[in-house]
């Protein structure tokens, strides 16, 4: 399983790698599993308020009898203002599988500080309800150096019950289009909310990006 998955994490990236665009890939190693994200948002034309956004992350578990764990959202978006755009696509997960989706998102950048608001609902009869939140910043230490910290944290619920959360927090240093450090992760799983701590590194690249 964990070599099928380093194949898939090579072929993904490959294919991204001949797309133009900046396009944020990580991967994690951690005491609990290994993990693989990026995210992907592109203009279908210049100055086109219409676009395509896309993400994906894999969790392999060291475990074997726990299954890999994927997830993958691929939305066409509008642009409502330059902060603050619309979603509708397709939602997938290890566990539900595939929905239809509509989301929003929200963005603002200043600086050295980038944050991105997501809340999300099934279209869907019984839909969940999700809400995304990621917070960057990333100050200059020297002309070629600088400090990388993100929390990036998820909550996915019923009008009835809670199904999956996570925080995740990564500090560490960047030069050019790559960053790499520790990561701590927490996870939330079920009605009970089962707990899980993980902590590693990070490696992370812009592909695209000079």
């Amino acid at each position: 399983m964990k070599r099928r998955t380093g194949i898939l994490v090579v072929m993904i990236m490959t294919t991204l790698t001949g797309l133009a665009q900046v396009i944020p890939v990580e991967v994690v190693v951690s005491d609990q599993d290994y993990r693989y994200q990026h995210f992907f948002a592109k203009e279908l034309k210049p100055s086109s308020r219409f676009g395509m956004f896309h993400t994906h992350s894999m969790y392999a578990f060291h475990e074997k009898e726990k299954p890999t764990e994927m997830m993958s959202q691929v939305y066409v978006s509008y642009s409502i203002t330059q902060s603050l755009s619309a979603l509708a696509g397709t939602f997938y997960a290890s566990v539900p599988g595939f929905k239809a989706s509509g989301a929003l998102q929200y963005k603002y950048i200043q600086n050295d500080v980038f944050v991105l608001v997501a809340p999300r609902i099934d279209l869907w009869e019984n839909p969940s309800y999700e809400l995304f939140a990621l917070a960057e910043y990333r100050p200059a230490i020297s002309r070629h150096l600088s400090i990388y910290s993100r929390l990036q944290m998820m909550t996915n619920f019923t009008q009835t019950t809670h199904n999956r959360s996570y925080q995740n927090l990564r500090v560490g240093l960047g030069k050019k289009s790559t960053q790499a450090g520790f990561s701590i992760n927490y996870d939330q799983y079920g009605s009970e909310g089962h707990a899980v701590l993980s902590m590693g590194i990070f490696l992370r690249h812009e592909l695209g990006q000079p």
